[in-house]
């Protein structure tokens, strides 16, 4: 999490109860009980602006959400009643019986795309929970009813695309390399009420004492008992798409006595978290998401983690030479003092990857020769420029040289002996060719050369005699200007 961690209310509490915030401090230790019991007793703050502050007291905000936080969190809840909007069912003498998917762990909602994200294992915690009410009141004709219950079945299943997981409140699971994590939650509770039903019974007995007298009475008699099974099956289900991060890291700098320069070059599955770099005190880091904590299912107060997709860039102390980050290939390049280290880390929406080793990799050598078919052209001769590519004495095969020349931009790749050539008419050409090549994991180089283009096919070479003085220096002048003085 960068900065702080604001928290996003997907249920909004309607009341001033706070499934958050605890009644008291006692909890917490030396300066955290402080801080807790000044932020339940400030009333100038909000129910949410308190459960932002003590969430971050509890658990330190960093690049990464605090997974285990939250997962120790939600599994120390006590279920004993149902969340909010879940529903509840009921069947004979099984009341209020409900069932709840609560978390999956080390996963988050994505607020962009509507859609929850896990990883492909971990854990999944599931509540639930139900009453044994028996009547009260005699059945039918009974003066009196004794009931009790046996509770035959009480069976908690739970599932991931199909397959069984688990048959506690904890679940483990590995769904490899499936794509979509389809969880699903059964709940079997069956009972069996036992019922004594008395009825009443008229009694009459003849007792003779010198005289019979005949009494009769009313009593409340056992009659017979009865049993019956009632049956309740529940569901629920939780969709997620597994969350895969895959990324390629192609690294190069050129060392130099003045500003050196780094590329880092970054392709991922997945948006980066965050990607930092530094040299000695001077950094440069980039993310294209935020993530922040959400609390839904009140009473209980259940966190989880939302993303938001959000670009941010900074730079100290270093410069930034361009870089590109907008597209799915992100090019970074950086201008530094020369230095001896380098930290470098990268950061998915659940993992962090030191990548120092791969930060101060030298560019390749490569060398650029340049040459023509002539020194000088009339305007209807075509000039034919080849370019030859090395690096360490070894040609370099299959890499692009780019030839400038006047107005046109010409692509051309090596062969396997590193040649690369371009023809094109001299009178187009401004009188002057440059080839490039500017490739990441290698120093880039050029070459440029500059030729005499005139309209007499009698005369042959750009450099010999003084007749063409003037012509030459308009000719060079006007290649400098192209080139950017570099010649």
């Amino acid at each position: 999490m960068k900065g702080f961690v604001a928290l996003f209310c997907i249920l909004l509490l309607t009341s001033a109860y706070s499934a958050i915030l605890p009644a008291n401090c006692d909890h917490l230790n030396s300066w955290k009980k402080s801080e807790c019991e000044n932020i339940l007793a400030d009333e100038s703050l909000s129910n949410e602006q308190k459960e932002d502050l003590y969430l971050n007291l509890l658990s330190e905000q960093g690049t990464l959400p605090d997974y285990t936080f939250i997962w120790n969190w939600n599994s120390s809840l006590n279920f004993s009643e149902a969340p909010a909007n879940v529903q509840q069912h009921s069947s004979g003498i099984i009341k209020n019986a409900w069932l709840k998917i609560i978390a999956i762990d080390r996963s988050f909602f994505d607020l962009d795309s509507n859609q929850w994200y896990a990883e492909p294992s971990g854990r999944v915690l599931v509540a639930s929970n139900f009453e044994i009410v028996l009547p009260k009141e005699p059945a039918g004709n009974d003066c009196k009813t004794e009931r009790s219950y046996k509770l035959l079945a009480n069976n908690l299943s739970v599932f991931l695309n199909g397959s069984k997981i688990g048959s506690q409140k904890v679940s483990s699971y590995s769904a490899g390399k499936a794509k979509h994590l389809n969880f699903s939650a059964e709940l079997f509770i069956k009972a069996k009420l036992i019922e004594k039903h008395f009825r009443k019974q008229s009694h009459c007995a003849q007792f003779c004492n010198e005289v019979c007298t005949i009494y009769c009475w009313t009593s409340c008699d056992y009659y017979k008992t009865t049993e019956r099974t009632d049956s309740l099956k529940l569901s629920d289900e939780f969709r997620a798409k597994a969350y895969f991060f895959d990324f390629n890291l192609a690294s190069a700098v050129e060392l130099r006595n003045g500003v050196s320069e780094a590329r880092y070059m970054i392709e991922s599955t997945m948006p980066v978290n965050e990607f930092t770099v530094s040299f000695g005190k001077n950094s440069f880091s980039f993310s294209e998401e935020n993530f922040d904590i959400a609390s839904t299912l009140k009473p209980c107060g259940v966190l989880f983690v939302v993303r938001r997709r959000a670009f941010g860039k900074s730079a100290h102390g270093l410069i930034d030479l361009n870089s590109n980050l907008s597209s799915k290939r992100k090019l970074i390049k950086l201008g530094f003092a020369k230095a001896s280290s380098c930290k470098m880390k990268l950061y998915s929406a659940f993992e962090e990857f030191d990548l120092s080793d791969r930060c101060l990799i030298e560019a390749k050598p490569a060398e650029l020769s340049l040459s023509l078919n002539s020194d000088s052209f009339s305007e209807d001769d075509y000039v034919l420029a080849t370019a030859v590519l090395t690096s360490n004495g070894k040609p370099l095969a299959n890499k692009e040289i780019v030839f400038f020349n006047g107005r046109q931009r010409i692509k051309a790749l090596t062969d396997e002996n590193g040649i690369a050539k371009t023809e094109f008419l001299s009178s187009d050409s401004g009188g002057f060719i440059r080839a490039e090549f500017d490739s990441f994991e290698y120093i880039r180089t050029a070459k440029a050369k500059h030729f005499l283009v005139y309209s007499q096919k009698s005369w042959k070479t750009a450099f010999d005699g003084s007749v063409f003085v003037s012509l030459y220096f308009a000719t060079l002048f006007a290649a400098k200007k192209a080139l950017g003085g570099l010649l």
